[in-house]
């Protein structure tokens, strides 16, 4: 029997080529039939520690994900970008254990509970952070895909993202649950299954990875996994849920949109998406029509942007900052309120150098001359 590592415990492991690397545990995170995960430091990278339970024939099994993918980095770089580097070490026994360096993440299922905790002041937030996560999550299941292989346990548990402070990196997807992805020519496909995620009685391929994102994206919105006598009723469960009903002036076609992505995802297989590039498609334009078009144009020129909560943005930083002090001022008391009680001309002290800041005070200056 494999022994569970304690917190605090200190382990020596050797690559294929007999060198020596040190880890230190720090806490148990998972325990499941083939694996169990800690979270551990290497030097002064923190990662997941994966220590395999499983013995004889089986571990080439278990350890085939993982071989898959590293030839899979080989070939093509984009990958790296979604799925942790992978490292493979083994005890004096000879039993292994898989390394990747990853920083602390917060799994979208978190984030779904989030969601459903505070559902009407941060409903529009958590609606555009709801499909940013989909839209990198699809990102990565394209280029799985694109490299001929499939994952067949797509869920909430299994994907998450950076968060720093109380902002969460979207385009930082980390998908680490990763034991489960094979060829899309492996015969026969040992089943995974995960109810309310998985597609019941079909082979596992591209079109079941396409489901499970659909079933992804339905927890996150309506509150429970799917179940397939929920298809029927998606539009009016999109209309009740609160993540969508909650946000203010949402654009008409908006709700449409999300319910046509259910559907396409969950649908049978003749009419669902025949790709990730094509369910790619679809997101894009309901983040164009959830996302401000000022910011939709910024994020298409290259910009990488941050979706965070303002008020506990500034709730965090105006202790620290002079500028977040005034910003977050102005965003309790907003000036127009000032003009509803009064009848003279509203006076502002406009405070900043940048350019934005000169370019507004010089308008103002051209507007009262002209009078």
């Amino acid at each position: 029997m494999i022994s569970i590592l304690e917190s605090g415990d200190k382990i020596s492991l050797h690559d294929a080529g007999g060198r020596t690397f040190y880890f230190k545990i720090s806490r148990l995170i998972d325990s499941g039939a083939s694996v169990r995960c800690y979270k551990a430091k290497r030097r002064d990278k923190s990662g997941i520690l994966r220590q395999v339970k499983v013995k004889g024939a089986a571990v080439e099994n278990y350890l085939r994900s993982y071989a898959l993918l590293r030839d899979a980095m080989l070939e093509n770089e984009a990958i790296k970008s979604f799925i942790p580097s992978i490292e493979i070490y083994y005890d004096a026994d000879e039993q292994p254990y898989v390394w990747s360096d990853e920083p602390e993440l917060v799994t979208f299922e978190k984030l779904c509970v989030d969601f459903q905790k505070n559902p009407q002041p941060d409903a529009a937030y958590n609606l555009v952070l709801a499909l940013n996560a989909i839209k990198y999550l699809t990102q990565c299941v394209c280029e799985l895909h694109n490299l001929r292989l499939i994952h067949r346990d797509i869920k909430p548990s299994n994907f998450g993202f950076v968060r720093r402070g109380d902002e969460i990196l979207t385009q930082t997807v980390s998908l680490f649950d990763v034991d489960s992805i094979c060829s899309v020519f492996a015969e026969p496909h040992i089943r995974v299954f995960t109810p309310g995620f998985s597609e019941l009685g079909s082979r596992a391929d591209n079109l079941s990875d396409i489901y499970s994102i659909g079933a992804t994206l339905f927890a996150a919105l309506i509150g429970k996994p799917y179940d397939d006598r929920d298809f029927d009723d998606i539009k009016n469960l999109v209309d009740d849920c609160p993540i969508v009903s909650n946000v203010i002036g949402l654009y008409v076609r908006l709700r449409a949109l999300i319910v046509k992505i259910l559907r396409g995802c969950l649908d049978d297989r003749e009419r669902r998406y025949q790709s990730c590039e094509e369910l790619l498609i679809d997101i894009n334009a309901a983040l164009d029509y959830a996302v401000p078009s000022e910011l939709q144009t910024r994020i298409n020129s290259g910009e990488h942007l941050v979706w965070t909560d303002v008020r506990r943005f500034l709730e965090t930083h105006r202790r620290k900052d002079f500028g977040a002090c005034l910003q977050y001022h102005l965003y309790e008391t907003p000036l127009y309120r000032w003009r509803q009680n009064e009848s003279g001309a509203l006076n502002v002290l406009i405070i900043g150098s940048d350019d934005r800041a000169q370019t507004f005070r010089r308008r103002r200056v051209v507007k009262r001359r002209r009078r």
